[in-house]
Formats: C-alpha cells, structure tokens, sequence
C-alpha cells in the first residue's frame, strides 16, 4: 500500500511540474499588458488582467484553475500523506510552573535574533500582570536574552520545529496541554504576527477576560467568514468540547498558506462556534459604525490616506450628509479583514492596540501612509518601531513572476 502510494505521488509531483510550467506560461503571456495597466491605475503589485477583454478573463481563471490545482488540491494531497503519521514537531519542553488550571494562553513567538521586541514584552508582561499562564511556543532556539525574559513570565517553553507554522504551533501546544492535564478556565491564542502598542492594550486583554464562550478580536468577511486567529479566546466549555478538541486531533498542520487558512483557520471557527454558547467580537463593524455616528463623522481630509486598497477612488467625492459617509466606509472595511481594512480605524476609534505586520506587504497601505496616520495614534518610539517592521517585511514587488502569481492568490 505505501509503495502504491508513493508511486502515486511520484506521478502527481510529474504532472504538478508540467502544471507549473503552464502556469509560468500563462501568466507571462498577459503581463506586459497588465503592467502598464495596474501601474496606471497605482496599484503595481497586482498582475491580474482587466476584466473587459473576455480572452484575458478566459486566461485568468484558466490560470487560476491550473494554480488551484497544483498549489492547492496536490499539496493537500502530499500534506496527508507525508504527515500521516504526524505526532508533533516539538523539539524541547521547559516547565516552569506545576499550575494546572486557571487562565492559560498560547502565544506563538517568532523572532530570530538577540532580544525580544517590544512590542512582544508589553503583552508578555501584561498577560503575567493578569496572573495568565503562559505556554510560549516557539519555532526557533531562544537566545540567552530571550531565554532570560520568558523565564521570568512564562508557565511553559515549548520549542518546535516550523511544521505548520502558527497553527503547528497551536495544534502541538493544545495537544501538550491535553496530555499534561491543563485543565485552563479560559485559554486565549496570541501570536506576534501583529504589533502589539501600548494603548488600549489593558482594555483589550481585560476584554479577552470576559465570559463569553467564544472570543476574537477581528473577524474576517472577505473569502468565506472566518474568526481570525492571532488573537481570540475561549472559555473552559469550548475547550472541552469534541469539536474543538476533534478539529485539533485531525488537522494536518500544512506550510501551505490557503490550506492554513482554508482548513486552519475557518476550521476553527466552525470548531469552536459548533460548541459556543455566546460569542464577542471586540473590534466589529457594527461598534464601529456606532462610534463613528456618535462622533459625527469621518475626517474627510484624511479619507484617501486611510481608506485601504482596493476600495481606493471607489468613495463617493459629495456624500448627501455625514451618515452616508459612515455607511459607505463601513461597508468597504466590511468586506474583507478587518484588521487590514480598519487598519485606522478602529485604533483611531476604538483604541484598539493591534496592528498587522503586513498591511503594506498585502497591498492594503503604502508605507508612508502608514507613515502619516499613525502620528495620530501611536508614541513615537513605538511608532517608528512599528514601520521598521513594515519595512523589515517589505512589499511584493521584488518576486519572482511565479511568486508574484502566489502572491495575488495569497499562497505567498
């Protein structure tokens, strides 16, 4: 049966190869054409063809087809078969505390280097100033420094390789959790994929305290709803229930991007709303929109700059009256990743402490945008801290043409 499987394999690594090189074929061919297109309309990192010319939209989801098939469908294929016998990726274990129930969080950490970030240290320590158990999962060999200061917050180090990434580390920690008899009152998921500011930092975290079965800090609407993942909270229920604990026991934890997505992270939201009771989402569009009526209105000056790509040039220029301005921005960040989208406006409005690393990698903002709104809401040590983390991520534009193609379809 295993050899039957490998030769399997063996042939759909063939036919993935030739898929490849269609790809690379049918996406050079319209992209002199879509270059000087999307480059006129501002928007360079984009390589999708217009949309008028029906033998470029044939084109378009020809390709998109080829890539679903090869980057999507074989490496889910390859992913079960490879990890069929997978246990776990970690490496070392260090417990530092014999606690075994109470509040616990897992917080994914990946920082090569020397020292940890500030901004990782502020919601390190204000998790311990909670009295909250910190299980630190992290996918690379700790530095004396780093060592030194998660020694002195965390309840257990856990060291890994990089399967999975972030919901490796989530299934392996849950996992550790399980088999050490961690019996959490509540557990909350964190990960350093976003920056992490002092403001509204307390209120946020007391927010991940709160009762509800099921708890986020941003929601997603853009590709199938989803809860995001870096930053949620769930109560002993939850943990406990078979859903929850079955979507952990059967995820293949895959370094593909989609499927991280696809399976991880909209797979743990169908888990743990099966088993919720009550939800919150602490950053919504709907509180949002309440706000932003209580304070009658948006900043039309500063609109363009932080109104997100691609809803750009799409605003009404004269809107009848400030309610209209209100409903029309809403729905824009409504339709997609809220932490992205409402990049402004829910730190503006709502003093939300989080900001993603890739907002101007994903095309939402270019950087001296960034750059010019959060003079309004950042300190300026913490503020230049943050756009050297844009800049350390960079943009899009130095890839490759196939990456260029992963990247429009969010496999980079």
């Amino acid at each position: 049966m295993a050899l039957a499987w490998t030769l399997v394999l063996h042939m759909v690594g063939k036919v993935s190869v030739l898929l490849k090189n269609v790809l690379v074929g049918l996406i050079a061919v319209p992209r002199l054409r879509c270059h000087a297109r999307v480059m006129a309309q501002g928007n360079p990192m984009s390589i999708r063809p217009g949309k008028r010319n029906p033998f470029w939209r044939v084109l378009q989801w020809v390709a998109w087809a080829v890539f679903r098939v090869r980057y999507v469908a074989f490496d889910r294929l390859r992913d079960r078969w490879r990890l069929r016998d997978y246990v776990d990726d970690i490496k070392d274990v260090e417990v530092l505390s014999d606690t075994s129930d109470g509040v616990f969080a897992i917080f994914v950490y990946y920082e090569p280097g020397e020292t940890v970030s500030d901004s990782v240290q502020r919601i390190i320590q204000m998790l311990s100033a909670r009295n909250v158990n910190i299980l630190l999962a992290c996918n690379h060999a700790l530095s004396d420094q780093q060592r030194s200061f998660f020694n002195d917050h965390c309840h257990t180090i856990i060291l890994r390789g990089n399967q999975g990434f972030d919901f490796g580390c989530y299934k392996d920690t849950v996992k550790h959790m399980v088999t050490a008899g961690l019996t959490p009152d509540r557990l909350l998921i964190l990960n350093d994929s976003v920056f992490y500011a002092s403001r509204g930092l307390e209120a946020f975290v007391d927010a991940l305290l709160d009762e509800e079965d099921v708890i986020v800090a941003y929601e997603n609407w853009g590709e199938d709803y989803h809860l995001q993942s870096f930053a949620l909270s769930i109560s002993a229920h939850v943990f406990a229930s078979r859903s929850f604990l079955d979507f952990w026991r059967n995820y293949v934890p895959s370094n593909n991007r989609v499927l991280a997505i696809d399976l991880g992270e909209k797979g743990l939201t169908r888990a743990m709303l099966n088993s919720a009771r009550t939800t919150k989402v602490i950053y919504s569009i709907d509180k949002l929109h309440t706000i932003l009526t209580q304070s009658g209105g948006v900043d039309e000056t500063m609109l363009e700059a932080v109104i997100p790509w691609p809803a750009k040039g799409r605003l009404k220029d004269t809107p009848q009256n400030p309610e209209d301005r209100i409903v029309e921005v809403c729905g824009h960040l409504g339709t997609t990743s809220t932490i992205h989208s409402g990049a402004y406006f829910f730190p503006k409005y709502m003093a939300s402490p989080l900001f993603k690393k890739d907002l101007v990698y994903r095309r939402r903002f270019s950087l001296w945008e960034v750059g010019v709104w959060t003079k309004d809401l950042l300190p300026e040590d913490e503020r230049e801290q943050f756009l050297n983390q844009l800049r350390l991520k960079g943009d899009a534009s130095g890839l490759s043409l196939l990456d260029r193609f992963k990247f429009t379809y969010g496999l980079k």
